[in-house]
Protein backbone atom coordinates (compact mmCIF):
# COMPACT_ATOMS: atom_id res chain seq x y z
CA UNK A 1 0.00 0.00 0.00
CA UNK A 2 2.94 2.29 -0.62
CA UNK A 3 1.90 5.88 -1.45
CA UNK A 4 -1.80 5.13 -1.02
CA UNK A 5 -3.31 8.60 -0.93
CA UNK A 6 -5.65 9.09 2.01
CA UNK A 7 -7.02 12.45 3.11
CA UNK A 8 -6.55 13.03 6.83
CA UNK A 9 -7.07 16.79 7.13
CA UNK A 10 -9.95 19.23 6.69
CA UNK A 11 -9.72 22.31 4.49
CA UNK A 12 -10.90 24.60 7.28
CA UNK A 13 -8.87 23.45 10.26
CA UNK A 14 -10.14 26.25 12.52
CA UNK A 15 -13.70 25.00 12.84
CA UNK A 16 -14.91 22.15 15.02
CA UNK A 17 -15.21 18.76 13.33
CA UNK A 18 -18.37 16.80 14.10
CA UNK A 19 -18.35 13.12 15.01
CA UNK A 20 -20.16 12.36 11.75
CA UNK A 21 -17.59 14.24 9.67
CA UNK A 22 -14.81 12.41 11.49
CA UNK A 23 -16.47 9.06 10.75
CA UNK A 24 -17.15 9.89 7.09
CA UNK A 25 -13.47 10.74 6.61
CA UNK A 26 -12.48 7.47 8.28
CA UNK A 27 -14.87 5.59 6.00
CA UNK A 28 -13.27 7.14 2.92
CA UNK A 29 -9.89 5.92 4.17
CA UNK A 30 -11.30 2.46 4.89
CA UNK A 31 -12.78 2.22 1.39
CA UNK A 32 -9.47 3.15 -0.25
CA UNK A 33 -7.63 0.57 1.85
CA UNK A 34 -10.19 -2.18 1.15
CA UNK A 35 -10.09 -1.46 -2.58
CA UNK A 36 -6.30 -1.50 -2.58
CA UNK A 37 -6.21 -4.79 -0.65
CA UNK A 38 -8.54 -6.43 -3.16
CA UNK A 39 -6.42 -5.17 -6.04
CA UNK A 40 -3.25 -6.39 -4.37
CA UNK A 41 -4.54 -9.96 -4.20
CA UNK A 42 -4.95 -9.88 -7.98
CA UNK A 43 -1.51 -8.30 -8.38
CA UNK A 44 -0.07 -11.20 -6.35
CA UNK A 45 -1.66 -13.57 -8.91
CA UNK A 46 -4.59 -14.77 -6.86
CA UNK A 47 -7.69 -15.20 -9.00
CA UNK A 48 -11.22 -13.80 -8.72
CA UNK A 49 -13.89 -15.85 -10.43
CA UNK A 50 -15.95 -12.70 -11.02
CA UNK A 51 -16.55 -9.14 -9.82
CA UNK A 52 -19.00 -10.27 -7.14
CA UNK A 53 -16.16 -12.20 -5.52
CA UNK A 54 -13.91 -9.13 -5.62
CA UNK A 55 -16.66 -7.10 -3.94
CA UNK A 56 -17.01 -9.71 -1.21
CA UNK A 57 -13.30 -9.40 -0.43
CA UNK A 58 -13.64 -5.61 -0.18
CA UNK A 59 -16.65 -6.03 2.10
CA UNK A 60 -14.68 -8.34 4.41
CA UNK A 61 -11.90 -5.75 4.68
CA UNK A 62 -14.41 -2.99 5.41
CA UNK A 63 -15.98 -5.06 8.19
CA UNK A 64 -12.54 -5.73 9.64
CA UNK A 65 -11.59 -2.03 9.53
CA UNK A 66 -14.87 -0.97 11.16
CA UNK A 67 -14.13 -3.43 13.97
CA UNK A 68 -10.62 -1.94 14.24
CA UNK A 69 -11.93 1.64 14.45
CA UNK A 70 -14.53 0.73 17.06
CA UNK A 71 -12.00 -1.07 19.28
CA UNK A 72 -9.53 1.78 18.90
CA UNK A 73 -12.20 4.30 19.91
CA UNK A 74 -13.00 2.14 22.93
CA UNK A 75 -9.42 2.53 24.12
CA UNK A 76 -9.03 6.22 23.19
CA UNK A 77 -9.42 9.02 25.74
CA UNK A 78 -10.90 11.12 22.90
CA UNK A 79 -14.07 8.98 22.90
CA UNK A 80 -16.56 8.45 25.68
CA UNK A 81 -19.06 5.61 25.25
CA UNK A 82 -21.72 7.81 23.65
CA UNK A 83 -19.35 9.37 21.12
CA UNK A 84 -17.84 5.98 20.35
CA UNK A 85 -21.28 4.54 19.56
CA UNK A 86 -22.12 7.52 17.35
CA UNK A 87 -18.78 7.38 15.58
CA UNK A 88 -19.05 3.65 14.83
CA UNK A 89 -22.65 3.98 13.62
CA UNK A 90 -21.72 6.84 11.26
CA UNK A 91 -18.64 4.92 10.10
CA UNK A 92 -20.68 1.81 9.33
CA UNK A 93 -23.29 3.78 7.38
CA UNK A 94 -20.65 5.66 5.40
CA UNK A 95 -18.76 2.44 4.57
CA UNK A 96 -22.06 0.85 3.51
CA UNK A 97 -22.70 3.79 1.16
CA UNK A 98 -19.25 3.45 -0.41
CA UNK A 99 -19.77 -0.28 -0.83
CA UNK A 100 -23.35 -0.15 -2.14
CA UNK A 101 -22.65 2.65 -4.63
CA UNK A 102 -19.57 0.93 -6.03
CA UNK A 103 -21.21 -2.49 -6.00
CA UNK A 104 -24.08 -1.16 -8.12
CA UNK A 105 -21.66 0.43 -10.58
CA UNK A 106 -19.39 -2.61 -10.81
CA UNK A 107 -22.21 -5.12 -11.17
CA UNK A 108 -24.04 -2.96 -13.70
CA UNK A 109 -20.89 -2.88 -15.83
CA UNK A 110 -20.48 -6.65 -15.48
CA UNK A 111 -24.09 -7.63 -16.05
CA UNK A 112 -23.32 -9.16 -19.42
CA UNK A 113 -20.41 -11.21 -18.08
CA UNK A 114 -20.94 -14.96 -17.54
CA UNK A 115 -20.89 -16.12 -13.94
CA UNK A 116 -21.81 -12.77 -12.43
CA UNK A 117 -24.58 -12.42 -9.86
CA UNK A 118 -26.29 -9.47 -8.24
CA UNK A 119 -25.19 -8.21 -4.84
CA UNK A 120 -28.31 -8.10 -2.62
CA UNK A 121 -29.17 -4.63 -1.33
CA UNK A 122 -28.80 -4.11 2.39
CA UNK A 123 -26.47 -7.06 2.78
CA UNK A 124 -23.60 -4.99 4.10
CA UNK A 125 -25.03 -4.04 7.51
CA UNK A 126 -26.52 -7.46 8.21
CA UNK A 127 -23.18 -9.11 7.57
CA UNK A 128 -21.35 -6.41 9.51
CA UNK A 129 -23.29 -7.28 12.65
CA UNK A 130 -22.30 -10.93 12.29
CA UNK A 131 -18.64 -10.04 11.71
CA UNK A 132 -18.49 -7.70 14.70
CA UNK A 133 -19.87 -10.49 16.87
CA UNK A 134 -17.19 -12.82 15.50
CA UNK A 135 -14.42 -10.29 16.18
CA UNK A 136 -15.75 -9.35 19.61
CA UNK A 137 -13.69 -11.84 21.61
CA UNK A 138 -10.41 -11.30 19.77
CA UNK A 139 -7.54 -9.43 21.38
CA UNK A 140 -6.44 -5.91 20.55
CA UNK A 141 -2.64 -5.80 20.87
CA UNK A 142 -0.62 -2.57 21.06
CA UNK A 143 -3.45 -0.57 19.57
CA UNK A 144 -4.05 -2.91 16.63
CA UNK A 145 -5.97 -6.11 15.83
CA UNK A 146 -4.20 -9.21 17.12
CA UNK A 147 -3.50 -12.54 15.44
CA UNK A 148 -6.97 -14.00 16.05
CA UNK A 149 -8.73 -11.07 14.35
CA UNK A 150 -6.34 -11.14 11.42
CA UNK A 151 -6.86 -14.88 11.04
CA UNK A 152 -10.64 -14.44 10.98
CA UNK A 153 -10.25 -11.90 8.18
CA UNK A 154 -7.86 -14.18 6.31
CA UNK A 155 -10.20 -17.17 6.63
CA UNK A 156 -13.14 -15.17 5.28
CA UNK A 157 -11.10 -13.97 2.29
CA UNK A 158 -9.84 -17.50 1.65
CA UNK A 159 -13.39 -18.91 1.80
CA UNK A 160 -14.56 -16.20 -0.59
CA UNK A 161 -11.88 -16.99 -3.17
CA UNK A 162 -12.51 -20.73 -3.08
CA UNK A 163 -10.34 -23.83 -3.15
CA UNK A 164 -8.51 -23.52 -6.44
CA UNK A 165 -4.82 -24.35 -6.64
CA UNK A 166 -4.08 -20.72 -7.48
CA UNK A 167 -5.81 -19.39 -4.36
CA UNK A 168 -4.69 -21.94 -1.77
CA UNK A 169 -2.11 -19.55 -0.26
CA UNK A 170 -4.54 -16.62 0.02
CA UNK A 171 -4.94 -17.19 3.76
CA UNK A 172 -1.20 -16.73 4.35
CA UNK A 173 -1.11 -13.67 2.08
CA UNK A 174 -3.84 -11.92 4.06
CA UNK A 175 -2.76 -13.14 7.50
CA UNK A 176 0.94 -12.34 7.13
CA UNK A 177 1.06 -9.42 4.69
CA UNK A 178 -2.11 -7.73 3.45
CA UNK A 179 -4.13 -7.77 6.69
CA UNK A 180 -1.38 -6.33 8.91
CA UNK A 181 -0.57 -3.73 6.26
CA UNK A 182 -4.22 -2.67 5.98
CA UNK A 183 -4.35 -2.35 9.77
CA UNK A 184 -1.13 -0.33 9.86
CA UNK A 185 -2.26 2.13 7.19
CA UNK A 186 -5.75 2.51 8.67
CA UNK A 187 -4.36 2.93 12.18
CA UNK A 188 -2.11 5.72 10.95
CA UNK A 189 -5.04 7.39 9.16
CA UNK A 190 -7.22 7.14 12.28
CA UNK A 191 -4.49 8.68 14.42
CA UNK A 192 -4.05 11.62 12.02
CA UNK A 193 -7.80 12.14 11.68
CA UNK A 194 -8.24 12.12 15.46
CA UNK A 195 -5.45 14.66 15.84
CA UNK A 196 -6.89 16.89 13.11
CA UNK A 197 -10.42 16.64 14.56
CA UNK A 198 -9.06 17.75 17.93
CA UNK A 199 -7.47 20.80 16.32
CA UNK A 200 -3.91 19.55 16.36
CA UNK A 201 -1.37 19.51 13.56
CA UNK A 202 -1.88 16.46 11.42
CA UNK A 203 1.08 15.21 9.39
CA UNK A 204 0.60 16.92 6.08
CA UNK A 205 -1.36 14.25 5.19
CA UNK A 206 -2.67 13.63 1.83
CA UNK A 207 -0.99 10.24 1.70
CA UNK A 208 0.34 7.48 3.90
CA UNK A 209 3.08 4.99 3.13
Amino acid sequence: MTNLRIRTTWKNQRRAVSTEEHAVAAAAAAWRIALNAARNLHAQEFDYANDAQRLEVMREYLHFLIYFADRRAQESVAFDETRRAQFTAHLARACARHYDENARDIMAAAVAEPGESAVPAGQFVAQLNRRLNAYANTKFVDGAPGYAALRKLALRVRETLGDSQTNKWALEQVLDIDGPEAARVFGDALRKLELAAAGGDSADAESTD
